[in-house]
């Protein structure tokens, strides 16, 4: 009989989430009070939070019963303080996490249009913000091909229509300007990328720096414990988790190269390494990943007390 360790009776407790959400609650109180910035901030975490759990519900990622992805993205952002007011980050990582549970619903799908024009959408509408998001259309195109195999006419054509919506509502307000200087300026950051110098790295503070480190190493031994044993998945489930992979990869060369995205970056690459994370928690039950378990925990701990006393 499997020894149930610590670590599984976590990830199976249906208390799990609630204490999570509760413990987001109080670190985002105990930071900022009731400010507007604060509670918006706080709004777009539960909402991805709730996205992220409907997504797994729907595609049943991980093989047993759990709540652990909702609950690792609330505690992870809950202990990063420095996102706790960052709205356009916050709601760019939400247009993604809805952006992912519309293209989970395109595996297979000869009439997939509507989704992928839904997913391609949301990018853009996040673009809005953070313009380098136009680029994940590109890996989009191949993961509706490679993985999802539902690429047709009307799928492409779709997602071209999705990308350009709201820039058609924005250039229809430009002519109505007669001014189309920010459109421009906007369309041109899309790829508007420098080499980043020592004095872009060293501008990073110290709490992000905690956050990526500890957010990368948890989304590198979820990526290879997922690549190790992805044969034990249902295909569509292993399609779905490989799409995460790059992402989590793109992201995570993104960091390294541009840091000066790092706030938009940062929230990204959890989301997408939350699934990888969390299947290496919920199907594993050594007395080493018990121990991986715990020492997260107390990396999680170190980290709320870094982003939250260093500022006071």
């Amino acid at each position: 009989m499997k020894q149930r360790r610590f670590q599984n009776r976590v990830v199976e407790s249906v208390f799990t989430l609630p204490i999570s959400a509760v413990f987001a609650a109080l670190m985002w109180w105990f930071q900022g009070g009731f400010s507007k910035a604060n509670m918006l901030g706080l709004l777009f975490c539960a909402l991805t939070a709730y996205i992220i759990l409907e997504t797994n519900n729907a595609n049943a990622l991980i093989r047993v019963r759990t709540r652990l992805l909702s609950s690792l993205w609330l505690i992870s952002v809950a202990c990063m303080g420095f996102l706790h007011t960052a709205i356009e980050p916050l709601f760019v990582t939400f247009c993604l996490s809805l952006s992912y549970s519309q293209l989970c619903r395109t595996y297979q799908r000869y009439d997939a249009a509507v989704q992928a024009f839904h997913a391609n959408l949301l990018l853009s509408v996040a673009s809005l913000m953070f313009p380098p998001m136009l680029l994940l259309s590109v890996l989009y195109g191949i993961y509706f091909s490679v993985y999802m195999r539902c690429v047709n006419l009307r799928l492409v054509m779709a997602s071209l229509l999705a990308l350009l919506l709201p820039y058609w509502f924005w250039s229809g307000w430009c002519v109505w300007q007669l001014d189309f200087t920010p459109l421009l300026s906007h369309l041109s950051a899309v790829v508007d990328f420098h080499m980043s110098t020592q004095e872009v790295y060293d501008q990073v503070s110290l709490p992000v720096i905690s956050a990526w480190a500890l957010v990368n190493l948890l989304s590198v031994v979820g990526t290879i414990h997922y690549l190790r044993n992805r044969y034990d998945d249902k295909i569509k489930v292993r399609m779905l988790l490989y799409i995460f992979v790059c992402q989590t990869v793109f992201f995570q060369i993104a960091v390294l190269l541009q840091p000066q995205f790092i706030m938009f970056l940062l929230p990204m690459l959890m989301v997408s390494s939350n699934p990888l994370v969390a299947h290496y928690f919920a199907l594993t039950g050594s007395w080493l990943s018990n121990l991986f378990f715990c020492l997260s925990l107390l990396l999680f701990v170190a980290l709320a007390v870094i982003s939250v006393w260093m500022p006071l």
